[in-house]
């Protein structure tokens, strides 16, 4: 009697699919609970770093990103949520909130 082992590509993509599924329950959980800044959209694992590769120096493609959400942005690297304020105005008004 042959037991039936599951396909390595079917273990694989079961394995993707839990662990997709998982992030968008947490992002709901997280962000239902939170206001958050605007934020370009992420890749899984790396987050929004990959905008960031899309021009020849990172502080252009922050400055892309800033015309696109605003001065005051949402960056994930990796797991790790960034604030990134790209302006003089926003920076004031966030400095008392940030600082010790």
């Amino acid at each position: 009697m042959e037991l039936a082992i599951p396909s390595l590509a079917f273990l694989v993509a079961s394995v993707i699919l839990l662990l997709h599924s998982l992030r968008v329950l947490q992002k709901r959980v997280t962000h239902s609970k939170l206001k958050l800044p605007p934020s370009p959209w992420t890749l899984p694992f790396i987050g929004s770093l990959h905008h960031l590769a899309t021009a020849d120096l990172p502080h252009h493609a922050l400055r892309d990103l800033s015309r696109l959400h605003g001065p005051v942005m949402l960056l994930r690297a990796g797991q790790i949520d960034l604030l990134v304020i790209s302006s003089r105005e926003a920076a004031k008004e966030a400095g008392p909130i940030i600082s010790p």
